[in-house]
């Protein structure tokens, strides 16, 4: 998560203004649009005050252009099987593997997973053949 690397996340932002402002012409009509996945937003609003973050990407994170943090909406229920399954074939095919037999359709009906990780979370313990159907507590334990 990009909380977690924040003194990375600078060295790589800075290093991709400074290869688009060398590449552009008008660097004053450039537009850069990063997307981070987080925990948490308020960790993009402290970054400018790293002791890391150099001047000039300071003044960048406090501009205008600066449009901050928008969290994810909750997954719908009615969504929450088709994103389990996508993740599933997704993680089953980046480890070379062949995702298990299909097996009895998980409840996802709880509220935790109206967030992406837990649904991928789930999707991850399938794979490995250790999901325990319906026993969320396991996987939030993992």
């Amino acid at each position: 998560y990009a909380e977690t690397r924040q003194e990375m996340f600078l060295l790589l932002l800075e290093t991709t203004l400074q290869v688009l402002h060398e590449r552009t012409k008008d660097a004053g009509s450039m537009r850069v649009h990063v997307l981070c996945l987080a925990r948490e937003g308020a960790w993009w609003d402290r970054l400018k005050n790293l002791r890391e973050c150099p001047a000039q990407m300071r003044n960048w994170l406090g501009g205008t252009g600066n449009w901050g943090c928008a969290p994810l909406r909750p997954w719908a229920s009615a969504d929450r099987q088709s994103a389990f399954q996508d993740a599933l074939e997704d993680f089953a095919k980046a480890q070379g593997i062949e995702p298990v037999a299909p097996r009895p359709m998980l409840n996802l009906s709880d509220r935790m997973y109206e967030r992406p990780l837990f649904i991928h979370l789930a999707a991850l313990a399938d794979l490995a053949g250790e999901a325990e159907h319906g026993n969320k507590e396991a996987l939030v334990q993992s």
